[in-house]
């Protein structure tokens, strides 16, 4: 039961670093995005 409970707090803590992770990477994205949303070519550019 012990070695079950070590297992699931790893992946749990796993899962919630790798959210944190993109979380972190998206807030980045969007700042980057609004950053350049000036101009709208290059806004159309990031998208697509």
């Amino acid at each position: 039961v012990k070695n079950e409970t070590v297992v699931s707090f790893s992946l749990a803590s796993s899962v919630v670093s790798n959210y944190l992770f993109s979380l972190f990477f998206l807030f980045f994205f969007l700042e980057k995005l609004f950053f350049y949303s000036e101009n709208s070519e290059t806004k159309f550019r990031v998208f697509f």
